[in-house]
């Protein structure tokens, strides 16, 4: 599972992704065993937090003025469950699509929403339902994905559990885990199957012969793409990144055209220069490149630092790279 720091560090992680995924009308909430730094093998779950859609118990006339608010209505259903109905003077488009029309009224059903969450993410990639989920695979699922709704206030099915006194686990059985020791043994999880599994142990074996440093090896375990949200707060203004793309961003392409933009705004032209030369030269470090699709994000970052520099011939010659890049890959482009 990994010691106190790991686990801290992986919090820290999935904590600053869902911080820098956040838009003004959605959030990604990465929750379960992995988010909360536990890397026992389980898949990652994720859920998809409307922001904009308003939850409340009781139809009065404040709530009906209210943009986007659902209704809840529990006395035709099961304890701990409700129906979700729209009573508002507006609905935005996206929820008015994903409410589903009953007589005079507009109902939230999740079968409804679970087939429209589906149709989105198999533009990017294959899903399949799995439970209230839709999930990247079956039977052995990497990735749960949910739409999930917030009540400003705490419900009333809820309210009983505000100062609940927990009862599991048990204090004997947190007692009993927390005295079986944590070795380094335990920080290393490889999903493949084959040769990664094999330089897994050669990490390990170098780590009991104090060989290795853990923080040493961790720096091999790196990224291998970088992909933006729409409206993503890390993406720079220069990039200008297109949003009708599937291809990526070489991590390290990526790092040098940051470090260009930060020494080009404080005016240090030697060590921009150095910038311009490393982001040259990542073209030709096909090993951190990844897929041969993204090789045109290379010409791209590197045709922008240039016109940003003021050399507008050179920028032209990546530009054109890149545009012919764009058409013999077109169908990452959309």
């Amino acid at each position: 599972m990994g010691s106190e720091e790991v686990v801290t560090v992986r919090r820290q992680f999935f904590a600053s992704a869902d911080y820098f995924t956040e838009r003004s009308d959605f959030a990604l909430i990465t929750s379960g065993s992995r988010a909360e730094g536990l890397d026992m093998g389980s898949d990652l779950d994720i859920m998809l937090l409307f922001k904009n859609v308003h939850i409340s118990e009781e139809r009065t006339e404040e709530s009906f003025r209210i943009p986007n608010n659902i209704v809840m209505d529990t006395d035709e259903c099961k304890p701990c469950f409700s129906q979700l109905k729209g009573y508002s003077c507006h609905f935005d488009s996206l929820i008015k699509l994903a409410l589903t029309p009953h007589g005079q009224e507009y109902r939230l059903e999740s079968e409804r929403m679970r087939y429209l969450l589906l149709s989105f993410t198999w533009l990017f990639k294959p899903f399949h339902f799995h439970g209230p989920c839709v999930s990247d695979e079956t039977e052995r699922g990497l990735c749960d994905l949910t739409v999930c709704l917030r009540c400003p206030v705490w419900i009333n099915q809820a309210q009983p559990w505000i100062k609940r006194e927990r009862y599991w686990p048990s204090p004997c059985l947190v007692s009993r885990l927390c005295s079986y020791e944590c070795t380094t043994d335990k920080l290393f999880h490889v999903n493949n199957i084959g040769i990664a599994n094999n330089l897994s142990e050669i990490e390990k074996h170098g780590i009991r012969r104090k060989l290795w440093k853990c923080r040493h090896l961790y720096k091999k375990h790196v990224i291998n793409e970088i992909s933006f949200y729409y409206n993503s707060r890390v993406i720079p203004p220069e990039l200008d990144v297109q949003l009708t793309t599937a291809t990526f961003i070489p991590p390290l392409v990526y790092i040098r055209f940051l470090r260009f933009l930060c020494f080009f705004r404080l005016n240090e032209k030697s060590k921009f220069m150095q910038a311009i030369q490393d982001l040259r030269s990542s073209m030709d470090e096909k090993f951190f490149n990844g897929e041969v699709s993204s090789h045109g994000e290379v010409y791209k970052c590197l045709a922008i630092a240039l016109e940003i520099y003021g050399e507008k011939k050179d920028a032209k010659k990546y530009y054109d790279k890149y545009d012919k890049h764009k058409t013999a890959y077109k169908g990452f482009y959309f």
